[in-house]
Formats: C-alpha cells, sequence, structure tokens
C-alpha cells in the first residue's frame, strides 16, 4: 500500500498506480533515455501492468498525473533509508520535458516529506551524464 494517497498542485495529482495507467508507463518505460532506467525497460502493455500491481503493492513509488485528464506522465520513487532519511528520483515521458513537472511534483513531494512525515534529509542519485537531473537538483534546492 502506498504512503501517499494524493497530493495535488495547481497543475498535477500525485497518487498512487492505477491499472488504467498501465499505457502510459509503457510510454515512458519502452525507451528510457537514461541507462539507470535500462534494467526497467518495459516493452508489452502485459509487463505494464505487472509493473504497476507491483508499484500498487510497494511503498516506494508515486504516479505523477496531469490534473486535467489524470494522464500518467511520470513517477516520482524513494526509499526511506534511516529514520528519518529518504532518497528520491523521477522518471518522466520524455513528451512532457521542459515544462517544469518534475521540478513541480518534486518539489511538493519534497514539501511532503519534510512536513508530513518528519524528514530529516533527502537526497538524490543522479547519473553523471544526466544534465537536466543535475540541474533539477540543484533548482530543488539539492547540493552537489
Amino acid at each position: 500500500m502506498n504512503m501517499v494517497t494524493r497530493i495535488e498542485t495547481s497543475r498535477l495529482i500525485l497518487r498512487a498506480f492505477e491499472e488504467r495507467d498501465a499505457s502510459g508507463l509503457l510510454e515512458y518505460l519502452s525507451k528510457p533515455i537514461t541507462n539507470c532506467f535500462a534494467p526497467d525497460t518495459t516493452t508489452t502493455i502485459g509487463d505494464a501492468l505487472v509493473k504497476i500491481h507491483k508499484r500498487q503493492n510497494g511503498s516506494d513509488c508515486i504516479a505523477v498525473c496531469l490534473k486535467d485528464s489524470d494522464q500518467l506522465i511520470g513517477e516520482i520513487f524513494f526509499i526511506k533509508e534511516e529514520p528519518d532519511t529518504y532518497s528520491i528520483g523521477w522518471h518522466f515521458n520524455e513528451k512532457f520535458h521542459g515544462k517544469g513537472y518534475a521540478k513541480e511534483s518534486a518539489y511538493t513531494f519534497i514539501d511532503y516529506l519534510f512536513e508530513k512525515l518528519n524528514t530529516r534529509r533527502i537526497y538524490a542519485y543522479v547519473e553523471d551524464y544526466n544534465i537536466a537531473s543535475q540541474k533539477l537538483c540543484e533548482r530543488l534546492g539539492l547540493r552537489k
């Protein structure tokens, strides 16, 4: 069961994954743009449904959807590493890059971790070639 039920921003909804998200998940996992997601490559809608079910039964991933259509555009994943520390990351459909959705959702989720879960420290691992995620980390206030 996911620890986050629903968080809304002006443009986005962060919520648990649903079966109807399978085609959206397939779209961004069929051609991962960074190597760190290569092991998660998905090529069929059946495989996407299996991954949806894993995300539904886990507590480490949240769907990011457009508020006006509830269309899945990406995800934020997180791991609790100490009683007050989380590592976070994100994966977004390339069609939605450059619109500020990753920043809006990550910032909102970080705020949730600090405010609702009494988190003291948050960090992200970013591949050295993933300049876009490095810049996002900087905009989120994460230090290198």
